[in-house]
């Protein structure tokens, strides 16, 4: 007999405490081979969080900073991966730390136009020229909380080369290895970051493009969990598809969720995979069932002939009218025998809107297309560099947004309360903070001195950037005064 259960989702958010943080510490393993250029790098972050969608100059503090970063970046001995190497090791130490963790990989673009005379760049889509990055951000299962970036990659696709005419001596197609296959990096980082975490509890977490019987199969192998959507109907043989199989599937339970608003992406196969729509709520009917798909004929024949998966359909009922309905197709290896299981795994894949805020922290809070570097090895260090500024951003609104009601004092120090009451409350003499501030009067306070209108919904990232650069430098005048005069010393 077909049962429905309604079952909402819930979060666990970490108590106060959990941003303790310093860009100091997160470059404390630097080895850069030289205890300057880690100075350099973290006295350009530490003035890059108040100025996150600024210049690189504005970012330095100044044109003698910004010449400190541009010569950190040309030093042959930073690397990108030298750079990224310290934020990697204090994530997995998050990650440790939290327990269970979800990793979130996904591929992002950076365009510079067809004109652009950046050196190294190679094609994007839609025919102009930059450069992508495939990322691996982790996030507490139990809060959503953004813990850092495990593991990245940053490349410039090649011009293909050119093929002699057919039937003319050389011709040869070459054959596409791993090496050369984007499509790669999906396994290859899921396995390097799956290797990394060990021990700690882990889900691999990835959209349509990871939906490879190579990877379904390594990392069921390998023993590596992972919720993936899928990215297209196939064959199970007999005449019979997977989404036949799919639909015929039982209902085992039923959720509503909240959709939030999405705007129309630049280009027609991105509108087709991913329409925009209103925010809504959405009443979701959700079953699932294990299913055996055959090896694809693209795969290697060292890849089992057939693999035994579960599936997991969700789909949108009563919408309004008029609304694109949501359809979620899911592959796992996770268990879905209770409607509880199950809920876990649609859970687990709505994670995924983390990364897709991690690289908006990414390009508009941190502005990264608008830096102007000359080269693709210097725009891929300033990544390398920049990753934990995005996440140090995200981790700030994603706070406001998880655990509202938290005390002030988790994202400042009471001095810093302090000023930001004195700032706001003359500002908005009508409307001052509250008297015992929660997280989310800070933050809302701190992106209303950056400009932020508070009928304007959750503040954005450049809202939140200016507010703090406010309150900071407000705070660094105020400790420069009293360092100034030694009699006002005992009563800050």
């Amino acid at each position: 007999m077909q049962t429905t259960t309604d079952i909402t989702a819930s979060t666990n958010a970490p108590g106060p405490g959990r941003l303790t943080f310093s860009f100091a510490t997160e470059f404390a393993g630097a080895r850069f081979g030289d205890r300057r250029l880690t100075k350099r790098a973290v006295r350009f972050l530490d003035g890059a969080l108040v100025r996150p969608e600024s210049s690189l100059p504005k970012m330095a503090g100044g044109e003698s900073g910004a010449e400190g970063v541009y010569r950190l970046i040309a030093n042959d001995k930073v690397t990108a991966s030298k750079l990224a190497d310290p934020h990697e090791a204090q994530t997995l130490g998050r990650c440790q730390a939290v327990g269970a963790v979800l990793v979130l990989h996904d591929t992002t673009t950076f365009g510079y136009g067809k004109d652009t005379k950046r050196q190294g760049m190679g094609i994007i889509a839609g025919g102009g020229m930059g450069f992508l990055a495939h990322v691996s951000l982790c996030v507490s299962e139990a809060s959503r909380q953004p813990l850092g970036v495990l593991k990245h990659q940053a490349w410039a696709r090649t011009p293909a080369p050119t093929q002699p005419a057919k039937g003319k001596p050389g011709h040869k197609r070459r054959a596409q290895t791993a090496e050369n296959n984007e499509s790669h990096r999906w396994l290859k980082q899921a396995k390097e970051t799956g290797k990394m975490l060990g021990a700690v509890p882990h889900v691999h977490v990835a959209d349509r493009e990871s939906d490879d019987y190579k990877y379904l199969a390594a990392l069921d192998d390998a023993g590596e969990a992972f919720v993936t959507r899928v990215s297209g109907n196939r064959s199970l043989g007999n005449g019979v598809d997977l989404f036949a199989k799919m639909d015929g599937m039982v209902v085992e339970l039923c959720r509503e969720v909240r959709l939030s608003r999405r705007g129309a992406e630049p280009g027609p196969a991105q509108r087709k995979a991913h329409p925009p729509r209103a925010e809504r709520m959405a009443r979701l009917e959700i079953s699932a069932g294990r299913q055996e798909i055959r090896r694809a004929t693209h795969a290697p024949r060292t890849a089992p002939k057939s693999l035994q998966l579960n599936y997991v359909l969700v789909r949108e009922i009563d919408m309004p009218e008029g609304a694109e309905p949501v359809i979620w197709r899911l592959v796992t290896n996770l268990p879905v025998d209770t409607p509880e299981q199950i809920a876990r795994v649609v859970d687990i894949y709505r994670s995924r809107w983390v990364i897709e805020e991690f690289f908006k922290a990414l390009k508009t809070g941190c502005a990264f297309n608008n830096h102007q570097l000359e080269s693709f090895e210097a725009l891929s260090k300033l990544l390398a560099l920049l990753l934990p500024l995005a996440w140090r951003l995200l981790e700030l609104r994603s706070v406001a947004r998880a655990d509202p009601d938290a005390p002030a004092k988790v994202v400042l120090t009471a001095q810093q309360v302090a000023f930001l009451r004195v700032l706001h409350d003359r500002q908005h003499p009508k409307s001052p903070m509250a008297a015992k501030p929660t997280v989310k009067d800070v933050v809302y306070a701190v992106a209303r001195l950056g400009g932020h209108f508070k009928q304007n919904g959750d503040p954005g990232w450049q809202t939140l950037g200016a507010g703090l650069q406010m309150l900071l430098q407000a705070e660094d005048h105020a400790m420069a005064l009293i360092a100034a005069m030694p009699h006002l010393q005992g009563k800050r």
